[in-house]
Formats: C-alpha cells, sequence, structure tokens
C-alpha cells in the first residue's frame, strides 16, 4: 500500500495532463480510448523509470514495430526447413536484430543514468533520497549479495521489457482490432 501511494503524484500529474490535453480540444471528437492507454502507458513509465527520459517515446515505438515484424505473417513460416534462407531474402531477421539493439542501447542507457543519480545523490547527501522507481529497486537486488542470487543487466532489460509489453499489446489491440 505504501509503494502504492508513493505514486500517487505521478498517477496526479498524469491525468492532469490528459484532461488539459482534452481541455484543449473542446469541440473536437477524442480517442479516449488511446488516451487512457497512453495515460497508463505513461503511469507506468514513470514508475519504472522515474522520470520522462528523451528516448521513451523511441523505445515504444521501437517495441511497437518489433512485435509488428515479428508478429507478422511471414513466408519463411510456410517453409521451415528453409527459414533461414528466406529470413536472410526478405532481411527480417536483421530488421529484428537492429531493433533489438537500439532497443537495447535505450534500456542501457536508462540503467546507467539510474546508477549515475544514485551515486551523485549519494556523494551529495550521504544517502539515497529520492523514491525508488522499479529500474531503483532491480539495481538494488542486483547489488545485493545475501540474495542468494544475481541480476544481470539482461535480467533488468527483461523485467522492464515485460513491464511494457502489456501495454504495448493492449495499445496496438485498440489502434488495430476497435477502429
Amino acid at each position: 500500500m505504501k509503494r502504492v501511494q508513493s505514486y500517487r503524484s505521478i498517477r496526479e500529474d498524469e491525468v492532469s495532463n490528459v484532461i488539459n490535453w482534452i481541455a484543449s480540444r473542446a469541440g473536437s471528437p477524442v480517442n479516449l480510448s488511446q488516451k487512457i492507454h497512453v495515460l497508463s502507458y505513461s503511469v507506468t513509465s514513470r514508475a519504472a523509470f522515474g522520470k520522462k527520459y528523451k528516448d521513451q517515446e523511441k523505445y515504444l515505438s521501437l517495441l511497437e514495430d518489433t512485435v509488428k515484424l515479428a508478429g507478422g505473417f511471414h513466408i519463411a513460416d510456410l517453409f521451415p526447413s528453409i527459414e533461414g534462407f528466406l529470413q536472410w531474402i526478405t532481411g527480417i531477421k536483421s530488421k529484428l536484430e537492429k531493433m533489438h539493439k537500439e532497443a537495447d542501447q535505450i534500456l542501457e542507457n536508462i540503467i546507467n543514468e539510474h546508477r549515475r543519480d544514485k551515486e551523485a545523490t549519494l556523494m551529495e547527501h550521504g544517502k539515497h533520497e529520492k523514491n525508488e522507481d522499479l529500474v531503483d529497486v532491480l539495481l538494488k537486488v542486483q547489488d545485493n549479495a545475501d540474495a542468494g542470487f544475481r541480476l544481470t543487466i539482461d535480467n533488468i532489460k527483461a523485467v522492464i521489457f515485460v513491464s511494457f509489453f502489456y501495454f504495448l499489446y493492449k495499445f496496438l489491440y485498440l489502434r488495430y482490432y476497435q477502429a
């Protein structure tokens, strides 16, 4: 309950942004389903990352493109014995690998920035003062040698990916199947 309450200001701020956006379009049609999804994504994003990052939208766009590319029908699906050859011809595999590297780099930058912020706060104040977000909690678990296991950076990135995947799925569903 305490953790949920700690994100209250984030929820209030994001809801206020949506209300102001809707008010600025008075008299115009508004896709409320999409706006509510964006609101959910924004709250989740700020709870996971603590603040808005410059590459956050690019990350979501990359995830969306990856899901569309990987989830669509491909001729290689019909011919599994020559799948590698067909993927090479169509360029799907290289496109997916490129998108994965870009998304991976964005998450790496966010994680590294969290580490730098944490170190700067520790040096300045002697303690970590800000509310912890998902990345902070995962980094704390990674640093905790007594946990009996150790999270890798790839584990942290996977948890972040899964956190956003549900919202991405709902967003794509609303966009393509309820239009």
